[in-house]
């Protein structure tokens, strides 16, 4: 697009939508960056070499929960199928690291009825709860999705790579960076806004309100999803 389209277009969004004049300027100089474009070609060249796929905010199996968020990603990369458009109901469970085997079996539990009623699961890929959500949708043979805090080449915890591999067999691990992007503590609540933004309830297990599972309410209460603490 040229810069007259693309600040038409920009004219015709919504305020809270509608780019800077200065990010337009800084679009058109740097898309001729040859150093960018050759980091974009390098970028494709791994996803093509590792499974890995990419869709835009326009294509039809883009979330439809994340269309029209503020800070909806425009590009996601993936391995797997990313099916949660086809699910009435989707809910993110995931919660504390470091929790009783109690609180695991509750989200186990909890897991397998909303597997047994036809809901989409979506989850971090964290120790704890995390693992403990994905084996029981595995084992139930459900359908989830685990959002990465990393590229989708890479598994943080490495511990979990074996884990992350059965789930894009039979779901979908996604994240919002490209190849070789390592996970850093900042990404964690960039992570968490998409555990909102993807689902329809939230249920956070074992974790207290202060940690770091905090921000995933404030990010619940912005995009109206509700809320449940276990």
């Amino acid at each position: 697009m040229s810069r007259e389209e693309m600040e038409q277009l920009n004219s015709q969004q919504e305020r809270l939508h509608r780019l800077r004049r200065g990010v337009i300027e800084r679009f058109v100089s740097e898309r001729e960056d040859p150093a960018l474009r050759q980091n974009a070609e390098s970028v494709l060249k791994m996803c093509e070499a590792g499974g890995i796929w990419i869709i835009t905010r326009e294509e039809e199996n883009y979330p439809k929960r994340l269309l029209g968020l503020p800070g909806a990603p425009v590009l996601l990369y993936g391995k797997g199928e990313l099916r949660i458009n086809e699910f009435e109901r989707a809910v993110t469970v995931t919660g504390s690291i470091d929790c009783a085997q109690e609180i695991k079996s509750r989200a186990i539990r909890l897991v397998e009825a909303e597997t047994a009623a036809g809901s989409a699961v979506i989850s971090g890929i964290s120790k704890g709860i995390d693992t403990c959500v994905h084996t029981a949708v595995l084992k139930e043979e459900g359908y989830s999705i685990a959002v990465l805090v990393s590229g989708p080449d890479l598994c943080y915890p490495k511990e979990n790579k074996t884990l992350c591999e059965a789930i894009a067999q039979s779901g979908c691990i996604l994240s919002e960076y490209p190849p070789g992007t390592r996970a850093m503590p900042f990404r964690f609540p960039h992570r968490n806004r998409l555990l909102a933004g993807l689902c329809d309830e939230m249920y956070i297990m074992g974790a207290e309100s202060h940690s770091g599972t905090g921000s995933l309410t404030e990010y619940c209460e912005r995009y109206e999803r509700r809320v449940s603490w276990e």
